[in-house]
């Protein structure tokens, strides 16, 4: 449910006294302004990319309030968004999607901050705030980016520190009591180091309505509780070499949507649950549900280092090292069937995330009319996930008398190693031609299970699969391009 914004207040310094800036004024211009990116790994004007390259600015993001990836693809033509129950958000790039919501599902749409990949979609769900830009690749970007691309690559940029003072903050308040509050400092330490904090939080009340308590201190759900940070520190102690520490992180400590009660399909006629079939049906209203009193919960939360580092070996040759830790741990209880009955549909989702990466890369400038670049990249990932399910209530259930209480659990590692290499020639303003190759070697170990819990009918576990599974991709491509 988005908030409407009722009033927003924003203040920023415009020098190290601190003064209020003043209100920008628009100006003539007598050209197109360039526009620099990095959707090939280095930093070159969006008119000699040849790639199908969305830019947001930061003032646009700010403009139209986009705060989360859902919100993006009001501003980014052929992109969508779904959420799921597990919170795991399912992205699409002109149709180009995989529908998963387990946490160990690689993605089709591969993410990023600053370059550094965030490698499974829930780490995403959060950290759209003080962005310099958001850059989206359509299409496949397997060359540079690896085979979790296969739809299109997003790349957050951050906004850089700054070589004067600058600070800002801002507050917008919504309907559902919503309060939106953000802030930045940033500030040069020394003639080489410099750093830029900022944060985010937002609150709002709940906007979904119970059916059956209309009043009352559990008559709302969906309230939000989201608590975002990002320290950037620059270190340049030559003009050949530039380091950059990056940690960031958030925390969700809100409440997952509850289902809404449209109709019932009743399997075994005659063992429909009595207290299920009573259960009012929603009106059509969006804010209609309802849900056993304090179960939908959320506490997620997540945080990542990261490390860039750029030297300049030779006169415009640059050696490029990225390095990342990140770390997501989920919690959550989800209201599945719309109803206030304790033996209802509910799941409640727990799990942990924990992934290694690093990348070296060496490559030339984007303004030469011949550009290359080689490089090989390592990830490490081990995820966990355990999921309960109560059926307690189908009529399947009561015709045979199941009590249904099923858990399923993954346990998984994946290593990965890559190498790549890319060509590109300017035969003429115009005419490009591009060459690239890549190579994939992934190992994953699995340890899954399902089970029913129960007794009599406890079959332990019925659905188990470990295994190792090697794979190896190559890939090249060879294109020519107009631009």
């Amino acid at each position: 449910m988005k908030n409407k914004t009722i009033l927003a207040i924003s203040l920023s310094s415009a020098s190290a006294l601190g003064l209020l800036a003043a209100p920008a004024v628009a100006q003539e211009s007598t050209g197109i302004q360039e526009i620099i990116v990095t959707a090939q790994k280095r930093q070159e004007s969006l008119n000699k990319v040849g790639l199908t390259v969305a830019v947001l600015s930061g003032e646009a993001l700010k403009e139209r309030q986009i705060t989360s990836i859902q919100d993006l693809t009001a501003s980014i033509p052929s992109m969508s968004y779904a959420d799921t129950p597990t919170s795991s958000p399912i992205i699409t790039l002109r149709g180009v999607g995989f529908f998963d919501t387990t946490l160990s599902a690689t993605p089709a749409v591969s993410l990023y901050m600053n370059q550094v990949p965030l490698p499974y979609p829930i780490m995403a769900a959060h950290g759209i705030f003080d962005l310099q830009r958001v850059e989206v690749l359509k299409g496949p970007q397997g060359i540079l980016f690896g085979q979790n691309s296969t739809g299109g690559a997003i790349n957050y940029v951050p906004a850089s520190p700054t070589d004067t003072l600058d600070m800002g903050a801002s507050v917008t308040i919504g309907n559902y009591n919503a309060v939106s509050e953000e802030a930045y400092i940033s500030a040069p330490l020394s003639d080489v180091l410099s750093f830029r904090l900022s944060q985010r939080v937002q609150h709002a009340s709940g906007w979904q309505k119970s059916q059956t308590r209309p009043d009352g201190p559990d008559s709302r759900n969906g309230k939000k509780r989201i608590y975002e940070g990002r320290l950037l520190v620059d270190y340049e102690p030559s003009d050949r070499v530039k380091l950059q520490l990056n940690i960031n992180g958030w925390k969700d400590k809100g409440e997952p949507q509850a289902a809404q009660l449209i109709g019932f399909n009743v399997q075994i006629p005659g063992f429909g649950d009595p207290d299920v079939l009573g259960s009012p049906l929603a009106p059509a209203e969006n804010t209609a549900a309802d849900w056993v009193p304090g179960l939908p919960k959320r506490d997620n939360h997540f945080y990542q280092f990261s490390l860039r580092g750029d030297f300049e070996l030779f006169d415009d040759v640059t050696l490029t090292s990225l390095s990342s830790y990140s770390k997501l741990k989920q919690w959550e209880r989800i209201d599945w069937d719309g109803t206030a009955l304790e033996e209802e549909l509910y799941n409640p989702e727990k799990g942990s995330i924990k992934s290694f990466f690093q990348e070296l890369r060496l490559a030339n400038g984007g303004t030469n009319r011949f550009r290359w670049m080689v490089g090989g990249n390592y990830q490490n990932d081990k995820i966990h996930q355990f999921s309960g399910y109560q059926w307690n209530v189908a009529s399947t259930a009561n015709a045979f008398g199941i009590q249904g209480d099923n858990i399923f659990y993954v346990d998984q590692k994946t290593k990965s190693l890559a190498a790549f290499a890319s060509l590109e020639y300017d035969f003429v303003p115009e005419l490009t031609a591009k060459a690239g190759v890549r190579y994939t070697h992934a190992k994953m170990s699995t340890n899954n299970c399902g089970a029913d819990i129960n007794e009599p009918y406890n079959v332990g576990n019925f659905f188990t699969a470990r295994g190792t599974i090697r794979r190896v991709i190559v890939i090249r491509s060879m294109i020519l391009v107009r631009h």
